[in-house]
Formats: C-alpha cells, structure tokens, sequence
C-alpha cells in the first residue's frame, strides 16, 4: 500500500466558477455567512480549514470578507481555501476633547487610533483654539473609521477695528477682526 499522496487536480472550471459566483453573490447581498461558505467548499472538495477574523466597517460581523486565494486564482481539488471573517467594525473609545486646544485633541484622537478630524471655527468667548464640541459622545466606543468633527473657538466676535496710535514703524496683525478683510488704515503724521 502506497502512503504518496495524489497530485492535487485542478478543480473544474465549473466548480470554481460556482464557487466564486456564491462569494460574489454573497458580497453583494452582504448575506454570505461564513457557515455557508465553509459548507459550499466542502461540496466542491476544497479545504476551507483556515478562518480568519478581520475588521472590516462595510461587512456586517460573521460574514465573510474575501477567500484566499481570491478570485481568478486557480484552485485544486483539496487546497485549503483561507476564509476571511469580519468581527465588525473596530472600535475604539472616543476620547474627551471638548476644553482642551486643538493640537491636544488631535493628539488624543492620533493616539486612541482616529484619523484627522474635520474642524469648524466658530466665534465663542473662549480662548482661540479650545475644542467647544465634539461630534460623538465621549467614552463611547465609535468605529475608528468615521469621521470626528470638532467644533473650536476663533475667539470672541469682533465688533470693531481697533484703534491704534503709531508713533514709530510698527506692525499691526488685524486678522480675526472682520471675515470680509474689510478695514480701514490711517496714518497720521
């Protein structure tokens, strides 16, 4: 009795063309649990032996991401066939940003594992660059891959222009005063 194993064949292009027909399918649907698509490759005499959890935002958890080898591969009869499985979205706890400048709170969201947020300035009493609202709650678990939108003080709404007395070469930084840029100058000598 020989104990070689037989060369593994090449599946059919039937089988394979059913096989990736149900994962696209599946995909499409957003329907294709990973039970389903372990029992499919056990009919067609492909391993699915190797399971894999992975994060994935679009994919709802327990359903299945991608194969290995992926669509187009060729595939032999007995050939493990790694499945890829989402856990959901990862989340992670939203840190408190509001009171805190800017720079700290980006800092915060870098490090908790956010990208860069949107920021929008408005006028408000508080000292510029202050973080006056953040878009989820605090200490909530939030899928790292939405979008956080701060909301930051430019400082107190600019009534008028200051007025300024030069009695040598001097520079003065009137931005913030007015959005229009409108203002007005006058030397006196």
């Amino acid at each position: 009795m020989s104990t070689q194993k037989k060369p593994a064949k090449p599946v059919q292009e039937d089988v394979q063309a059913a096989l990736q027909n149900l994962i696209t399918q599946g995909k499409k649907d957003g329907m294709i649990r990973a039970s389903e698509l372990h029992s499919a490759l056990e009919k067609l005499d492909l391993s699915p032996e190797k399971i894999e959890e992975i994060y994935d935002s679009d994919i709802e958890k327990g359903n299945v991401v991608k194969t290995s080898p992926e669509k187009g591969e060729p595939l032999k009869t007995g050939q493990t066939v790694t499945l890829y499985i989402s856990k959901g979205p990862e989340l992670k706890e939203m840190p408190n940003m509001v009171g805190k400048d800017l720079s700290t709170a980006k800092d915060l969201l870098k490090y908790a594992g956010f990208s860069e947020p949107t920021v929008e300035q408005v006028y408000n009493e508080a000292e510029v660059g202050t973080v006056l609202e953040q878009s989820h709650t605090a200490g909530k678990q939030v899928d790292i891959t939405q979008v956080v939108k701060l909301t930051v003080s430019k400082g107190p709404e600019p009534t008028e222009p200051p007025v300024v007395t030069i009695t040598k070469d001097v520079t003065i930084d009137l931005r913030g005063y007015t959005d229009t840029g409108a203002c007005s100058v006058k030397i006196i000598r």
